[in-house]
């Protein structure tokens, strides 16, 4: 536009006129330019096509991700374990005597399971011994129980004296990544249970000996942190969990208003009994909600709030041997899958429940999992491309290429489309800032023809069409960089119901020009 006016001021210089000149130029320019095909309508990654062409919608979502959570780690734990000498008088111990030697057992919690052995993949032992005896002591601190690549965890050191007033005090952290832990205590026959031994002599190089004031002591103070599981076994005991959340369908965001009924949906819930437990799995919910309207529809049909019984996993040698499986189909046959989908929601929500050893602890304590393999229900939907549809509507925007600032009288925006797909469609065009506030609203509608069809039913030439869009003086001002047309295409199949097949290729063109006039003035 700017270089159009700087030829005409560069023409005018050579002119032998002396009085002041001024006319209306006629501007035409292509001002935006569109392409809407499914890749609008739908992510690419969830596009596929059938044997023959024809598109696919199909996406998957991993439902209760959650579940048994609660066994993939141990709570935060503390424990306190206190040693004293046992010796109601005061008395002096030689260098180099063992006078305290004691092995015992400390509870770890596993929350409501009865855990017998576990692999840690992370986490932290931390310590912190506290002497009040009045002399120089060598101490080693085992977890017979706990290994790290066959090493017994230990804390070693040399506590300087102390006392009742002004104790010896050290403290640290051993990092238990890796490590394994025997949690059936001294006994070998319990659960949750971490065995400990202190082994206690006074130090052979400090000469003055230990002096021993009744009943001194030697305190250990233990907190398991962030402990994360690898693996776990014992009984996990029997109970429910439940989850409820969401999913962004994100894949029907671009279908704003209007009717989609596809011939055909198939939705499948697939899961795995990864678990060494039996288990009874519930989907009791599913429902698709559109947020833009407020309005919500459950499915209704086979699997819905039924109850999968699921016979537990094998581990063989460290290989999880799945011995039980769901995989259920719910399509239009068995269920509301077309009223659900034809919703046009843009949220999923679901409930699931598990019920956890339903027959009690028929495995005597060896109920095992792996947290990288928990359970992990998955629903695919699968969405051929062959539908009817009655105001079908699809909104996209289109950024301004030309500046047709200064540009001072009127004009038309004329649009024309390339229909490539077989049905028709009409157009609303409106134009925003870029904080998104409308400027204009053309308020026209004008049919776009469908395009030609062969006798298989695919398109074999596309339709060509043109609509116009007046403009006034205070409206061209708007035709500016940073603002942007939104464009909504409205299809319909036609009202004899049949469904339309959309194949790879398809698409609709729009191009946006301006046919304006502009006064130019030279003195």
């Amino acid at each position: 536009m700017r270089q159009l006016l700087g030829v005409l001021l560069l023409i005018s210089l050579f002119s032998c006129r002396k009085e002041p000149t001024s006319w209306d130029v006629d501007l035409y320019a292509p001002i935006a330019f569109g392409r809407l095909d499914m890749s609008d309508l739908v992510a690419d990654s969830i596009l596929t096509y059938g044997d023959d062409g024809l598109l696919i919608i199909a996406a998957e979502f991993h439902l209760s991700g959650n579940l048994l959570d609660t066994l993939s780690s141990i709570p935060d734990t503390s424990v306190l374990k206190s040693f004293n000498t046992g010796v109601p008088i005061s008395i002096n111990v030689p260098p180099g005597i063992d006078f305290i030697t004691q092995t015992s057992d400390s509870k770890i919690s596993g929350g409501d399971a009865q855990l017998k052995f576990v692999r840690v993949k992370a986490g932290t032992l931390n310590y912190e011994l506290r002497s009040y005896i009045n002399g120089e002591l060598d101490y080693s601190y085992f977890l017979p129980g706990a290994t790290i690549n066959g090493e017994v965890l230990s804390i070693n050191g040399v506590a300087s004296p102390g006392n009742s007033l002004n104790p010896f005090l050290v403290s640290g952290s051993l990092d238990l990544s890796g490590s394994e832990i025997d949690l059936t205590g001294a006994s070998g026959l319990s659960f949750n249970r971490l065995t400990s031994s202190l082994n206690i002599n006074t130090t052979e190089s400090y000469s003055a000996g230990t002096q021993l004031l009744g009943y001194d002591s030697l305190n250990i103070d233990l907190s398991f942190e962030g402990i994360e599981l690898e693996y776990a076994r014992g009984y996990f005991g029997e109970y429910d969990l439940s989850e409820s959340s969401s999913e962004d369908l994100s894949f029907m965001s671009n279908l704003i208003a209007g009717s989609f009924a596809p011939e055909a949906i198939a939705l499948n819930l697939r899961m795995e009994n990864t678990i060494g437990v039996d288990m009874q799995f519930t989907l009791e919910s599913l429902t698709a909600r559109n947020s833009n309207y407020g309005t919500e529809l459950d499915l209704i049909g086979a699997g819905i709030n039924q109850n999968f019984n699921l016979t537990r996993a094998f581990d063989q040698f460290g290989t999880v041997v799945v011995n039980d499986e769901i995989d259920l189909l719910i399509d239009q046959n068995n269920s509301n899958i077309i009223d659900f989908i034809s919703l046009l929601p843009n949220e999923l929500i679901y409930n699931s429940s598990i019920h956890i050893n339903p027959l009690g602890d028929i495995s005597s304590g060896n109920d095992f999992l792996y947290t990288n393999q928990l359970l992990d229900p998955v629903l695919s939907i699968e969405i051929p491309m062959c539908f009817s549809a009655g105001g079908l509507t699809i909104r996209d925007t289109l950024a301004i290429e030309n500046d047709f600032e200064g540009v001072d009288i009127g004009g038309v925006i004329l649009v024309k489309t390339t229909n490539g797909f077989p049905f028709s469609a009409s157009v609303n065009l409106s134009l925003i800032n870029q904080d998104g506030e409308q400027l204009i609203d053309f308020n026209n509608q004008e049919i776009f023809t469908s395009a030609d069809v062969n006798s298989e039913g695919l398109v074999s030439i596309n339709a060509e069409s043109t609509s116009s869009f007046e403009l006034d003086e205070q409206q061209m001002a708007y035709i500016t960089s940073g603002n942007q047309f939104v464009i909504e295409f409205v299809f319909d199949t036609g009202n004899n119901g049949l469904p339309v097949k959309i194949y790879e290729g398809y698409y609709m063109d729009v191009s946006l020009s301006i046919d304006a006039k502009t006064t130019v003035e030279l003195e």
